[in-house]
């Protein structure tokens, strides 16, 4: 059933970027970036929250609303990572760590506002499937479907610079994005002592992208 969401809704994307009207679609392209996470919440006993680096490669098609408005719909996969770190009860220290990874297939939404000398400004939101990953170290092998939620939902809000590149626009963005909702399945207290019973996912992404204007545009 997850996998059929996906595919819906990655399917839904390129159709509208195939039937819409060459006035409205503006570019298609690649991104890549790396993502600066850390899991919010009530630290656990003993565990302190820490940040760790991921990755993410996706799609990217653009469509013009105004003169300096896009709507880019955005397809990809991304590897969230962070750690759990020990605390030493004695001096509260981190001693050592288990490593928190987990895989997303996400549909960002974003708004893009151009804005003068090559800025631009985004805001949206991310819808993220859970397709993997779990926490793993010191003996630890916990799959991420048995304590995260299937779904995650967060707001985005960027700012960037683009550049022409030939016939391409090639684009920086730094990103913070904010989850929205608690992803913690339900008792996870009681069960998992190493997360906290309600969290969420926030951090900073930092991507670039390239992208080919559409039927001869700019």
């Amino acid at each position: 059933m997850k996998l059929r969401w996906i595919l819906t809704l990655a399917g839904l994307v390129w159709t509208l970027a195939a039937t819409a009207p060459a006035s409205a679609l503006e570019a298609v392209g690649l991104t890549v970036g790396v993502d600066r996470t850390k899991m919010s919440g009530d630290e656990p006993p003993n565990f302190r929250l820490q940040q760790g680096t991921g990755f993410k490669v996706g799609a990217i098609v653009e469509f013009t609303l105004a003169d300096d408005v896009r709507l880019s719909l955005q397809t990809g996969y991304q590897r969230t990572a962070t750690k759990l770190g020990f605390k030493d009860k004695a001096t509260g220290d981190v001693r050592d760590s288990l490593d928190l990874d987990v895989d997303w297939i996400n549909v960002p939404v974003i708004l893009r506002i151009e804005t003068s000398h090559s800025l631009f400004a985004t805001g949206g939101l991310d819808l993220a499937f859970l397709t993997g990953g779990g926490i793993t170290g010191g003996g630890s092998d916990v799959p991420a479907e048995s304590f995260l939620k299937d779904v995650d939902l967060a707001a985005i809000f960027g700012v960037g610079v683009a550049f022409p590149v030939g016939r391409y626009e090639l684009t920086g963005e730094l990103r913070y994005r904010q989850g929205l909702v608690n992803l913690a399945r339900e008792n996870l207290g009681e069960r998992l002592a190493t997360v906290p019973p309600r969290f969420r996912f926030a951090g900073f992404q930092l991507q670039v992208g390239l992208t080919l204007p559409w039927g001869g545009r700019r």
